[in-house]
């Protein structure tokens, strides 16, 4: 062979092997810029909640080193850079991204990090085509093609049956939907928003107020003429729906009246992003949840799509398996547990059951809550039997809103004595605490905690029973060590669980029989830790909560927003406003006074338990912020917030970071 013959060979394995890779993306952004990439970015800043959330679902966490405090996700090695509409620039300097992906109202941020040579790119998805068009542009640039397809064809495959569904409901039968927005004026989204455009996608008939811009505000006679059937929020604005419920007028259109009145997650109404197809079928089934019920307006019957086994070494048990299905015409999932030989139970949700072959936790997930709710749980029950192809008489579940991909199982052993707790958890809108929380109804909610205690021993009674008693306290001992508040009264209190808490507990069988699960007993003290364990994992995935999250989230999660408190306080200028919310989130991302914040929380909790009497030692610990902030000594501290629906003690906090920022802000 030739030298020339050789040198071709050669050339072509070159070009053809891995070696001769070539990055390249190219792409014009939502500003209309040319972006041209010929290098896959190594450290990202996302100032859009959306873009935070497309990339996460198309797995790409490990680039992403900082986010906003409106970000839901635990993203490992990620920095909070404040907020969305004043991230900290010198925060972001800290991280020198090779990309920013930003707003155009991120003016600055563009100003200053192109000069120093940083990528800048602007996406923000305004109907669902661009929305396909940003994860595509996402998952090209981290490479992550047939992660954002898959995501892509989801979002399709949601809407397109939404669609299926609604082309049974004529015209005529339609429903007139509002968002609502707003503190103390109402406003909605105009006619040209995303907005407007998710409810026409569930079916409703949305207002058109004839107006330029995002939203517009709604006066009493467009109200009136409107007549909303259904209206539905996000966030604080429930504020203005309590208020409108009061109003002549205001309270006398349909919606009010009949009480078609629904809460979402501002994650869901506020944004496109990777969760959209979801929202716009839980919005949809919430519309038309009565037509739902009925079959014939059913795409998919009843039916079991798949099933993954999990490996689990108990002896009496002949399977575990994580069940999708689709019942109600919704995917539905299950993590089913069927036994060799009959077994009986105690389940706190139907007491003791005898010769059970199956027992489960089901997954109803939120476009069939309202479904259910109509239906009731014995009728909902026999219905979800039935489409898992079980017999009632030898089955138990327990139900909940919690996805069972959230799902924890872990496994405690003591020498020979082994110990299951499979849990999930959701404690965002339904924890409480037990002895000051009121109880109004039961039914299926999104905040739940199940558990199900297995054990390779043979329980007796005695032991079953206590083992509720073992699991509730170490349940309840993790919502305390996490800070979990209540989700009726999160200034004031700690949850001790959700309203919908359940266990099973299995007899089991094994070598020997066990009386006693308490804390004293070996037995007791696994099925403590696992619970413990099992609940902490599921509520992070479930709710992205951990122990170590930022204390923006801390104050979000008892109800105080920093933008609220600034732009609802008399006595901060207009004008100065937005300087204020920059101020003082650059003050709460400075680990030192974040840790003062803190303090401030705890003092504040141990007051209302009664255990504090005495706050002059607060009003010092106010003073010190002040100065240490200020540099000064002995400036009093302005009254900026005065809601006695904040607890007096974080009163004190706020008041002496927000007269720090005003010393500051006059300084400049």
């Amino acid at each position: 062979m030739n030298l020339k013959k050789i040198w071709i060979i050669v050339m072509s394995l070159f070009f053809y092997s891995p070696l001769s890779y070539c990055y390249q993306v190219k792409f014009f952004d939502d500003a209309k810029r040319f972006i041209e990439l010929n290098e896959k970015p190594k450290k990202v800043v996302s100032l859009s909640p959306s873009i935070t959330e497309i990339l996460y679902e198309i797995g790409e966490k490990e680039h992403i080193k900082g986010i906003t405090y409106y970000d839901e996700y635990v993203i490992e090695g990620a920095q909070i850079v404040g907020g969305f509409l004043c991230p900290s620039i010198e925060k972001i300097k800290e991280i020198n991204p090779d990309i920013i992906f930003c707003s155009k109202r991120h003016k600055k941020i563009i100003n200053v990090f192109e000069k120093k040579g940083v990528k800048i790119i602007v996406l923000e998805p305004n109907d669902i085509p661009s929305l396909y068009r940003t994860i595509k542009i996402l998952s090209d640039i981290f490479e992550r093609q047939d992660n954002g397809l898959r995501l892509i064809n989801k979002i399709k495959y949601q809407l397109d049956h939404i669609q299926k569904k609604l082309s049974h409901i004529k015209k005529q039968q339609r429903l007139r939907v509002m968002r609502i927005m707003g503190r103390n004026v109402l406003m909605t989204p105009t006619v040209n928003s995303f907005q407007t455009q998710l409810i026409k996608l569930a079916g409703g008939i949305p207002p058109n107020f004839q107006a330029q811009g995002p939203i517009v505000e709604v006066s009493k006679r467009d109200w009136i003429n409107f007549n909303p059937q259904v209206v539905y929020f996000c966030g604080g604005d429930k504020r203005l729906i309590d208020k409108i419920k009061t109003l002549p007028g205001w309270k006398d259109v349909s919606a009010i009246k009949n009480n078609r009145i629904y809460s979402y997650p501002c994650a869901l109404t506020c944004r496109l992003s990777a969760h959209t197809g979801y929202f716009v079928a839980w919005l949809a089934s919430d519309i038309y949840s009565k037509k739902f019920l009925d079959d014939r307006y059913w795409v998919n019957k009843d039916k079991i799509i798949s099933k993954r086994e999990i490996p689990i070494s108990l002896g009496y048990i002949k399977s575990v398996n994580l069940i999708k299905s689709s019942i109600f015409d919704f995917i539905n999932k299950t993590i089913l547990i069927t036994f060799k030989k009959p077994m009986n139970i105690i389940s706190t949700l139907e007491g003791p059951r005898y010769n059970i072959i199956n027992i489960g936790n089901h997954y109803t997930p939120p476009p069939c809550w309202r479904i259910t709710h109509h239906l009731g749980l014995e009728k909902s029950r026999k219905r979800i039997y039935s489409a898992l192809q079980l017999k009632e008489k030898y089955s138990s579940f327990l139900f909940t809103g919690a996805d069972m991909d959230n799902l924890a199982i872990i496994r405690k052993q003591y020498k020979d004595l082994v110990v299951y707790v499979f849990a999930t958890a959701g404690v965002k809108t339904n924890a409480m605490r037990m002895s000051k929380d009121i109880g109004c109804y039961y039914e299926i909610d999104p905040g739940t905690i199940n558990m199900i205690i297995m054990t390779n021993v043979k329980l007796t009674p005695r032991a079953m029973t206590r083992a509720i008693i073992t699991a509730t306290e170490a349940k309840s001992a993790l919502l305390n060590d996490l800070d979990i508040r209540s989700s009726y009264n999160p200034k004031i209190y700690q949850a001790t669980g959700t309203g919908t808490d359940n266990i099973i507990v299995v007899q089991g069988d094994g070598k020997f029989t066990l009386d006693n699960a308490g804390g004293h007993s070996k037995l007791g003290e696994l099925i403590a830790k696992a619970v413990y364990d099992a609940v902490k994992i599921a509520i992070q995935k479930q709710n992205n909560l951990i122990e170590d999250r930022s204390i923006f989230k801390k104050l979000n999660e008892r109800g105080i927003s920093i933008f609220d408190i600034v732009y609802n306080s008399e006595i901060i200028p207009k004008n100065k406003k937005e300087l204020f919310v920059q101020k003082l989130e650059e003050l709460l991302l400075n680990k030192k006074y974040a840790s003062f914040m803190q303090e401030f929380l705890v003092l504040s909790d141990e007051y209302e338990k009664g255990h504090i009497k005495d706050i002059s030692a607060v009003s010092k610990l106010g003073q010190l912020v002040l100065t240490s902030i200020s540099g000064k000594e002995n400036v009093q501290i302005k009254i900026f917030v005065n809601d006695n629906n904040i607890p007096k003690v974080l009163r004190i906090g706020l008041n002496s970071f927000l007269t720090a920022v005003e010393e500051c802000v006059t300084n400049q």
